[in-house]
């Protein structure tokens, strides 16, 4: 796996930065990441505008 840091901007205008192993978008309507092999996070379409991935 590679590390990423993804950056998570919502549609209020906050952002966040999160470092990760993986980001998946799920069929379900939402993203996924995960940290060691652990879904750390799960977003749902609804609330982000974009998201940006950065390989570390």
């Amino acid at each position: 796996m590679r590390p990423y840091t993804v950056r998570i901007f919502f549609n209020d205008g906050t952002h966040i930065s999160v470092d990760c192993d993986d980001f998946i978008i799920c069929n379900e309507g939402c993203y996924v990441v995960i940290r060691d092999g652990l879904m750390i996070m799960t977003l749902p379409f609804s609330n982000v505008k974009y998201t940006t991935t950065i390989q570390n």
